[in-house]
């Protein structure tokens, strides 16, 4: 593996100190042709895997947004808040479940990166699990722009839920 992979694959499973929570009516619920490709690629996993696809959430694409945009903005990754409010408790801002999820990563802004992405998470024991339990049906993806150090990069949010 080069060097420069290794990096990219290391910095995409990343994971750092708190974000702070945003209110639930912030975000956009509509998905962009990656953020589609990334449900798409998904689910062509988990029906290899004798599992149903997960529909796409407004909701959790809403909260996934604002969690892409906060990470984004802080270039941190974490799934908690800095004031304790835990990710399960954020994302029930947005969904009733009984169970959700999170997945967070970020990509090199040119690369193909629902690729990159959803590869990485499949290669993560962590992020494995979370895309291949089948109690999560309900899916949501925020992607936004920003910078490691010097280097551009797409921040991925996948948020995850059951059906209640």
């Amino acid at each position: 593996m080069s060097k420069r992979r290794a990096t990219v694959a290391v910095a995409v499973l990343t994971l750092g100190c708190a974000i702070p929570a945003a209110p639930a009516h912030a975000g956009s619920a509509k998905q962009d042709r990656v953020e589609r490709a990334i449900v798409k690629k998904i689910n062509e996993i988990r029906r290899s895997h004798g599992l149903k696809p997960l529909r796409r959430s407004p909701a959790l694409a809403r909260a996934a947004d604002v969690k892409a945009k906060e990470v984004a903005r802080t270039a941190v990754l974490s799934h908690s808040s800095p004031d304790g409010t835990s990710m399960a408790e954020r994302l029930r801002r947005y969904v009733r479940a009984r169970l959700v999820g999170e997945t967070l990563g970020y990509v090199p802004m040119r690369s193909p990166q629902a690729t990159m992405i959803v590869r990485a998470w499949m290669n993560s024991p962590g992020h494995r699990q979370a895309i291949l339990s089948p109690k999560f049906r309900r899916a949501g993806v925020g992607r936004r722009n920003g910078r490691l150090g010097p280097h551009r990069i797409a921040v991925i949010a996948l948020d995850l839920a059951s059906t209640r």
